[in-house]
């Protein structure tokens, strides 16, 4: 994401990002809603199986919005204090380069 691959600005902080399921493809695999700021910070708030579920109602959309502000204006503090008390998991992911 940080090289700009989004598959959608969904406004206030929240991005949608296609997921392949291997052996797949993208088509019809999971779409994953993040909170995002290029280059500083990523959660992942909501996973969902495109053939599951269409799309994102609209009540939805507002409460991810708020919470992807939320975690967006989080103090460094404040984010460890969360990964302590488990309401939030790291994921370590180092792409390599190629």
């Amino acid at each position: 994401m940080n090289k700009g691959l989004i598959d959608a600005n969904l406004g206030a902080g929240l991005f949608k990002k296609r997921v392949a399921i291997p052996g797949q493809g993208k088509r019809g695999s999971w779409r994953t809603l993040l909170g995002f700021q290029a280059g500083r910070k990523a959660f992942f708030l909501y996973l969902f199986s495109k053939n599951s579920q269409g799309n994102i109602e609209h009540d939805e959309m507002k409460a991810l919005k708020r919470l992807a502000k939320y975690y967006l204006t989080l103090k460094p503090g404040e984010i460890n204090a969360a990964l302590h008390c488990g309401e939030l998991k790291e994921v370590d992911c180092i792409e390599k380069e190629s």
